[in-house]
């Protein structure tokens, strides 16, 4: 399992196989190794795995409760807690034509909220920008957003428009129209009705789950 996580973070950062061995400064068939789970790496490894990628090493190799590495001859064992955080990436911004989780957008890494089950679901971090929603969510405040969801009308969705920086607003659909709705105590945002048939709108996903600051 744990090789195919390398794999996904490797492929997220657009790098080849001796990209990341000469990273690491191991030889490009040693990280295939790694891949293809024909060797497991040394504590040491471990470490600089997560450096490499900027992930909490439990991301990657915490399946299990507990793991044995054997690294020169000696045998360690190393607790991997269940409860432990997956950590997440955090977006500043979305816009068109770049991959989401390019690494420009990506501020940093937080940990998933402790009562969610996020393990193999498509999360990021949105920082919200502007007071558009301050009903729910301040300047600043970071939304958990899941892609490849379906969002349903009156819920609260990721949404690009016409390759702009992406929006956070509740939603509506009715035939070709879709309406942004706003949920600020500011009068001045109001409801946004876009005809989806000459307007390219993409709904990035679904806004499940925020950090608020007050």
């Amino acid at each position: 399992m744990y090789g195919k996580k390398l794999k996904e973070l490797r492929d997220l950062e657009g790098w080849t196989q001796e990209d990341v061995a000469k990273k690491l400064g191991v030889t490009k068939q040693t990280y295939s190794n790694y891949e293809n789970e024909k060797r497991k790496p040394g504590l040491d490894m471990i470490q600089k795995l997560s450096e490499v990628y900027q992930v909490d090493i439990d991301r990657v190799f915490g399946n299990e409760p507990d793991m044995i590495v054997r690294e020169n001859g000696k045998t360690y064992e190393v607790e991997f807690k269940a409860n432990h955080l997956l950590q997440i990436p955090i977006l500043g911004t979305i816009a068109a034509g770049e991959p989401i989780l390019a690494q420009q957008n990506i501020l940093g890494y937080a940990p998933a909220p402790p009562m969610m089950k996020l393990q193999n679901r498509n999360v990021f971090y949105l920082e919200i920008k502007g007071e558009s929603m301050n009903r729910e969510f301040t300047n600043g405040s970071f939304v958990l957003v899941e892609r490849g969801v379906q969002v349903e009308n009156g819920e609260i969705a990721a949404v690009l428009v016409n390759g702009d920086e992406a929006t956070v607003k509740k939603i509506n659909r009715k035939d070709n129209i879709l309406t942004l709705i706003p949920m600020s105590n500011d009068e001045s945002f109001y409801p946004e009705a876009i005809n989806l048939e000459n307007t390219e709108v993409n709904i990035i996903g679904k806004v499940i789950g925020a950090f608020k600051q007050y």
